[in-house]
């Protein structure tokens, strides 16, 4: 299966590194200060298991903000989007499904969910666009 991840790299005294482990094997890495900001994209060879995807690199001192504490640079890594087999999923279906976790990497943080094998990605995909719906539709209006 092909795992696509579509990414967010924000850069403050550098950028962060990614490591992405498939059944405790190393499939991509990066390390800190090699991807530049902006958007990117990352394609890797997966089998059924549990995918983790590690940032690091980040430091005390790789955030910055003014008086208030607000935000004004950051290094960090969001995962915008994810792709298996062509099956797409954006931010917002991976934050509400409890298949996923938090997409945004502002700390050293390893985040992971388990692949199905091919035969159950559809049925896969569908629940995660189901959790996305209910969590949606109970939300205070």
């Amino acid at each position: 299966m092909k795992l696509q991840l579509l990414v967010e790299i924000g850069e403050y005294n550098g950028t962060m590194g990614l490591k992405i482990t498939n059944n405790n094997k190393v499939i991509y890495s990066a390390e800190p200060n090699i991807l530049e900001s902006g958007t990117a994209t990352i394609t890797v060879d997966v089998t059924q298991g549990p995918v983790c995807i590690e940032g690091t690199g980040k430091g005390a001192f790789d955030t910055l903000t003014d008086r208030n504490q607000t935000v004004l640079k950051d290094k960090y890594i969001e995962i915008t989007g994810i792709a298996v087999d062509g099956f797409e999923l954006q931010r917002f279906h991976i934050y509400h499904s409890s298949k996923f976790f938090k997409t945004y990497f502002d700390k050293n943080d390893i985040k992971k969910f388990i692949l199905p094998d091919g035969k159950d990605l559809l049925l896969w995909y569908l629940q995660i666009l189901e959790d996305h719906e209910l969590s949606y539709a109970n939300m205070p209006k």
